[in-house]
């Protein structure tokens, strides 16, 4: 009987254990026998870190002397403690879990896996699309925005431009409600685009933009952040996937400061 306790008291232990490493491994902690205001739900903390990959490679920092020191410094940034509150998800879940139960002062290191930090890289996320894009080369507009924006009436064969393209547009109807209007760009033309300046044709019914993008860099689009992982005559491969998904990452984090919630 007495094994049997031993055994069950060990499976216990072992399930306890297993729910706590789930989402981060502690590696290492400072420790104090003295009672501390800790970090809970509710509280705004102030967190220094350093973010490593397993290999050792630093990838973001808010110490400024350290990002320098990795080749990651930005001048875009301000570097100083990270300020988050606790429960509202503005962390990854294994961060925010790793600072629950921090006090001022402590320093912890943890390693959180993919399903805790930014997820597993997901291949349905990776699409491709066609590098040149047509639209309607004929546009109705309002008429009360038309005279609001351009500021004068609509009258046929009226030649005027609108941001954010750089070439003319002509008036080729109008009634009460409606102006019709084509767009007439002329010889090498461009616009601006998320992938970069476009060079725009037409033909009667459709205008053409064709963009050249550099495999590697980051663009906004509607549907996210993407990163261009191909580019052919035809296509171009995004990537929608988080820079970090896929990663195990180990953090190395001081709480500086925890300013009382709910």
């Amino acid at each position: 009987m007495m094994n049997r306790k031993i055994v069950l008291l060990a499976l216990v232990i072992a399930l306890i254990s297993g729910c706590v490493t789930e989402k981060i491994e502690r590696v290492s902690t400072t420790t104090t026998t003295v009672p501390l205001l800790r970090a809970g739900n509710g509280d705004t903390v102030y967190v220094n870190y350093i973010g490593r990959f397993t290999n050792g490679t630093i990838f973001d920092t808010s110490y400024e002397e350290i990002a320098k020191d990795a080749g990651i410094y930005t001048i875009i940034r301000e570097y100083k403690p990270l300020k988050f509150t606790i429960g509202e998800g503005m962390v990854i879940p294994g961060f925010e879990d790793a600072v629950i139960g921090m006090h001022i002062g402590e320093e912890k290191t943890v390693r959180i896996p993919p399903r805790w930090a930014y997820g597993e890289w997901d291949p349905k996320k990776v699409i491709k699309v066609n590098r040149t894009q047509s639209y309607p080369r004929i546009e109705n507009v309002s008429r009360r925005l038309f005279i609001q924006h351009i500021g004068r009436r609509p009258r046929i064969g009226m030649k005027y431009m609108a941001p954010p393209y750089h070439w003319n547009r002509t008036v080729i109807n109008f009634t009460d409600y409606v102006v019709t209007v084509r767009h007439d760009p002329g010889p090498n033309a461009t616009a601006p685009t998320s992938f970069g300046e476009a060079e725009v044709s037409v033909d009667n019914e459709s205008l053409y933009m064709r963009v050249n993008p550099r495999v590697g860099t980051t663009v906004m689009t509607a549907e996210g952040r993407a990163k261009i992982l191909n580019v052919t005559d035809d296509l171009i491969t995004l990537d929608f996937n988080h820079w970090l998904a896929g990663k195990t990452l180990i953090f190395d984090l001081k709480l500086e400061n925890i300013t009382r919630g709910r």
